[in-house]
């Protein structure tokens, strides 16, 4: 068989990346675009901060070849088929990767996100690139090269041999032992002066070329490993039972044909990240797995059996091509238990060869150990003959498989305004309660619409559908008016029409007598038939309801709308049990009562209602995001439900708990999986003084200012400003009367600063220090404060013994000059010393 077939394909690909280089300053369009092609499913998202996705714009040579390479030999000559065509490539595809390094799957960038690359991280690797190819790459270069983050000696020797084997050797943990246990030859500097002298002392020493090193290198650690598994007597029972034949034996109860489950077999998926650092190679090359935490998950780790799978993994979300959030989970290997050894340590008979799968839009487990109970997700990652073939048939009621990692049932965001907690509900939280296209059908999709609408809006949506004037009796009937119906609570739905049909009909009707008005006034009857109408030239008032009605005639699977499994709301000083439970709200009676007479009927609240749906849909997680939580009375609000709210007495759990409410008197409990999760200003109120009900109840998470999202404006460094603004107000106030880091995002230029303190900063501060000026002046300087004359002659022609002390008077100072203003932050110590501007 030939052997080392790679190599001229590569030279190949490395010839037209250097002639592309050549001819522009950088080839990153040209390599992005060709990545685009093929298309490479996944690592192609930056990241702008620790939140926020961005698509990736720039690459350098050595990660576009390890996005290609992170794969196994399969999906490698399935990608690489199309970079032939795309770049009419004459070699032949290679039949073998002998002697080629693997990249980390999880770090294959040779270079950090966006939010901490280098300005001149990708440049650097481009100059590297092209100085290999003439032969004369420096120290400096080589140097410079090896501080961006992600790119160790290591990992910079394997990417110049991808392209150049015959001139560069890999120095990993493979040729590191082999060199010194053959040729007693040992490398200790990363000078790449020193690296050179070294690999030609190699090529002296041994008649073969690098890449026959470098495989040999691989047979001599699976070699050394081997013996090592012989010489345990645990990893011999693991050797013993690595092959098919002898698992299928061991679990003879499985019934891998027909897709059962194991009866006897429990499936897990775990992650192998110890904080930064990815153990994926470690596990599989020593069989084992190990959480790396030592008092986390020990009530899942210690039910692990023999015989039970694990599947290693890691989750994220990426967007699609119309901009959505999708989940994603990647499995990397899968494995069988051969023993639980230790607390945290299991022996694994991970497979061998085993062809990575991405899975998309379900079965993300984002934990370091999640147990995996759902019978489509086991099929899909455990039991699936292609796993690289996703079924993607609609499944109405099938769990989605959406992990919340470490989100308690009960959770508050706090901390000072501007630290990003509205921000990560829209931003982190709303998508993991949002059902994705895919899976919405149509009565998903009309009962999702319906249920945001308010009743007048249904009614008006239902007469535009049925074209022509009508009656009560008919639009009751309707499809839309009986989808909100079987949501509402009311007994007299004949009372709601008629009550709002009355209260919008238009003021000149001649038929409807009726006081009480509320716009939009859109309605009419008829004299004749009493038949209903919508007046055509108020038609304009309603053009949304226009739009949604087209939008649900014309649906289509691939076009329908996300369902939101959650509720808004924002909590103030007069919201009541009524409004978040249930209270009892005024309608209008029914055709046969005066039409000025008004009755009385039981309306759900936002919780009741979301506590509802969740009930309904118990495969699923719901949530309830509640704004400025601590602005409302919080008894007041909940009344007797808070206990309610409390894991172990909600509905289906042990110490479940339920209540008559007071006006329905219809028992009432809370499902466990409804989430409700707060956000509160500690600039407004501290969690000190919160209730004491609320406090027990809720898992409270710290937000604080994060100095590392924010970027220099025009050389001045916004994140010395702030720190230094925040500083200062610890020390004279507390850690919850700081300002956020949003404050500063997204300015771009010194007047956009400007306007952020003259219409946010300064009159933020005003409400913090109760216009004590002079603390004002304290934090901002004397830039932003003005004293003025406190001298003030009193009616001269009047005696009096009053003595009247003086008064200092400040006056706050806004800035529309920009050379002032900068001039202002650096008398008031908020520039960084290191700062360069012109002031």
């Amino acid at each position: 068989m030939e052997k080392f077939t790679w190599i001229p394909f590569f030279e190949k690909i490395r010839r037209n990346i250097f002639e592309k280089s050549s001819k522009i300053n950088k080839a990153d369009t040209f390599l992005l675009e060709a990545i685009g092609y093929v298309p490479i499913p996944s690592g192609l998202e930056d990241k702008y901060n620790e939140e926020t996705p961005v698509k990736l714009n720039e690459i350098d040579p050595f990660t576009f070849l390890a996005m290609f390479l992170k794969y196994g030999d399969e999906k490698r000559n399935q990608y690489f088929a199309k970079i032939k065509q795309l770049w009419s490539i004459k070699q032949p595809l290679p039949k073998d990767y002998l002697g080629v390094p693997n990249p980390n799957k999880q770090k294959s960038w040779f270079f950090p996100y966006r939010y901490e690359r280098g300005k001149e991280d990708v440049e650097l690797l481009w100059d590297l690139f092209n100085e290999m190819q003439t032969g004369k790459v420096s120290d400096d270069l080589f140097s410079e090269v090896l501080k961006i983050k992600h790119t160790a000696f290591t990992k910079m020797t394997q990417g110049m041999f991808w392209y150049m084997p015959n001139d560069y050797l890999p120095i990993d943990q493979h040729t590191k032992v082999y060199l010194k246990e053959k040729y007693n030859l040992e490398l200790n500097s990363v000078q790449f002066s020193d690296y050179l002298k070294f690999i030609t002392n190699v090529k002296s020493i041994s008649a073969k070329s690098f890449s026959e090193i470098s495989h040999e290198a691989w047979k001599y650690s699976e070699e050394l490993k081997k013996k090592e598994r012989e010489a345990l007597p645990k990893q011999e029972k693991l050797y013993k039972l690595g092959t098919k034949e002898n698992r299928i034996k061991l679990h003879a109860e499985e019934e891998i044909n027909n897709g059962e489950n194991y009866k006897n077999q429990n499936y897990y998926s775990v992650g192998f990240h110890w904080g930064a650092e990815s153990q994926l190679e470690r596990f599989i090359e020593e069989g084992i797995w190990q959480n790396g935490y030592d008092n986390k998950y020990q009530d899942v780790i210690s039910n692990i059996k023999e015989g039970d799978q694990l599947a290693l993994k890691t989750s994220y979300t990426e967007k699609d091509e119309k901009g959505n959030s999708v989940a994603v989970s990647e499995i990397y290997n899968i494995g069988t238990v051969i023993e639980h050894i230790a607390k945290n340590t299991l022996i694994v008979d991970w497979q061998k060869d085993f062809e990575p799968f991405t899975l998309k839009g379900r079965a993300t487990y984002r934990k370091t150990i999640d147990k995996v109970i759902n019978k489509d997700n086991i099929d899909l990652i455990f039991h699936s003959k292609n796993n690289n073939q996703q079924n993607n048939e609609s499944q109405e009621n099938a769990m989605l498989g959406v992990d919340l990692g470490d989100l308690s049932l009960n959770t508050i965001l706090y901390g000072p305004p501007g630290t990003g907690k509205t921000y990560k509900l829209q931003n982190e939280y709303f998508k993991l309660f949002t059902t994705s296209k895919e899976q919405v059908t149509r009565k998903q999709y009309v009962d999702n619409i319906i249920s945001e609408l308010s009743w007048w809006e249904v009614i008006a949506m239902a007469m535009l559908n049925i074209g022509k004037p009508c009656k009560v009796a008919d639009i009751k009937v309707h499809e839309f008016v009986l989808i909100k119906s079987s949501i509402s609570s009311s007994n007299n739905i004949n009372a709601i029409l008629w009550g709002q049909l009355q209260a919008h009909t238009i003021e000149n009707s001649k038929t409807v007598n009726f006081t009480r008005r509320t716009d939009p006034l859109i309605f009419n009857k008829s004299t004749s038939k009493s038949n209903w109408f919508i007046v055509e030239e108020k038609k304009e008032l309603i053009e949304n309801l226009q739009i949604l009605l087209m939008d649900i005639l014309s649906y289509e699977p691939e076009k329908a709308q996300s369902i939101k499994r959650y509720r808004f709301v924002s909590f103030h000083q007069s919201f009541s049990y009524e409004d978040f439970i249930e209270g009892i709200k005024p309608v209008m009676v029914s055709e046969d009562a005066a039409q000025t007479e008004i009755a009385y009927e039981i309306q759900k609240g936002k919780f009741k209602e979301i506590c509802e749906l969740a009930e309904k849909d118990p495969n699923n997680p719901y949530a309830l995001f509640i704004d400025e939580i601590n602005r409302g009375n919080i008894s007041n609000i909940f009344g007797e439900l808070i206990t309610l709210i409390e894991k172990d007495k909600r509905k289906g759990n042990a110490n479940e708990l339920s209540l008559d409410l007071p006006y329905s008197k219809k028992s009432f409990s809370v499902p466990n999986n409804l989430y409700i999760i707060g956000t509160m200003n500690t600039a407004d109120r501290s969690v000190e003084t919160l209730d004491n009900a609320l406090r027990r109840r809720f898992a409270f998470v710290e937000m604080l200012p994060d100095y590392e999202v924010l970027k220099p404006i025009e050389g001045i460094s916004t994140k010395y400003l702030l720190q230094t603004i925040n500083n200062r107000l610890v020390a004279l106030l507390d850690r919850e009367h700081q300002i956020g880091h949003s404050y500063f995002i997204d300015l771009d230029t010194v007047a956009e600063l400007m306007e952020v303190f003259n219409k946010k900063l300064i009159p933020l501060l005003q409400e913090y220090f109760y216009n004590d000026y002079d603390k004002i002046g304290m934090v901002l300087g004397a830039g932003f404060i003005a004293i003025q004359n406190t001298e003030v002659e009193f009616a001269p022609d009047y005696n009096s013994d009053t003595e009247v002390d003086p008064k200092i008077r400040y006056d706050l100072v806004y800035h529309f000059d920009e050379d002032l203003f900068k001039d202002a932050l650096n008398e008031a110590g908020l520039l960084a010393k290191t700062t360069k501007i012109n002031l």
